[in-house]
């Protein structure tokens, strides 16, 4: 038996995962179930997979966020890609083997880190594509095919008086509405729920010009 049949026999038995992981608001197959099933007949067949890291490099991305008193705070991660190869191994016949270029990339908020989940995410979808394996849920065109139909299910609110409408919310409703007379009061009430300084009024108000809001568009729910 050939290396090639070797790895047949192992796309034989990897059918039939489950999306038991879960993670930024979506769910995958992780790599410890790939693993698990396939590992025994990888052991049966004496196939080895190797990953061999040819290049890489790392790049420090500094953004700025906001902390919850609003005061401008800088996030720093860390990018890791690089280039690198799957070898499939025949340790029966160690000179017969399939060389496989790849790629890796991670970012977290350490390089070793980043280095890790660039391998850990590498190896899961070069089981899956080498295999046969589907991750059509997965693909980027299948996400944005959805995108549209839910802003159609979600449309922006419009004032009576015109322009975009705008939510507050509390456990008292009927104050907060006797509260917020004009926008000066939209911003005193964001002020206070969001702890935003007073030294960004004047971005707020332009930001509220910006959006078309008027104050018949500020509207109440209950929590």
């Amino acid at each position: 038996m050939n290396i090639y049949e070797k790895i047949i026999e192992v796309r034989k038995v990897a059918g039939g995962f489950t999306k038991d992981t879960k993670g930024f608001n979506y769910e995958y197959v992780s790599g410890n179930q790939i693993l698990s099933k396939i590992k025994d007949k990888m052991n049966e067949m004496k196939l080895l997979l190797l990953p061999v890291v040819t290049e890489t490099a790392v790049e420090q991305i500094v953004t700025q966020s906001t902390d919850r008193g609003g005061e401008p705070v800088d996030k720093i991660e860390y990018s890791v890609s690089g280039k690198m190869e799957y070898h499939w191994v025949d340790a029966d016949k160690p000179e017969d083997k399939v060389v496989v270029p790849w790629a890796l990339f991670g970012m977290q908020n350490d390089p070793s880190k980043a280095f890790g989940s660039a391998l850990t995410y590498s190896e899961r979808y070069f089981y899956l594509k080498c295999l046969g394996l589907p991750t059509d849920e997965d693909d980027p065109d299948a996400k944005d095919t959805h995108e549209p139909e839910t802003r159609k299910k979600n449309p922006a609110k419009t004032a009576p008086g015109g322009g975009r409408m705008i939510e507050i919310s509390g456990k008292d409703t009927f104050k907060h509405r006797q509260e917020i007379k004009s926008l000066d009061g939209v911003f005193d009430y964001e002020k206070k729920v969001w702890k935003i300084p007073e030294s960004r009024k004047d971005e707020a108000m332009k930001v509220f010009a910006d959006m078309e809001i008027t104050i018949d568009g500020v509207y109440s729910h209950n929590m």
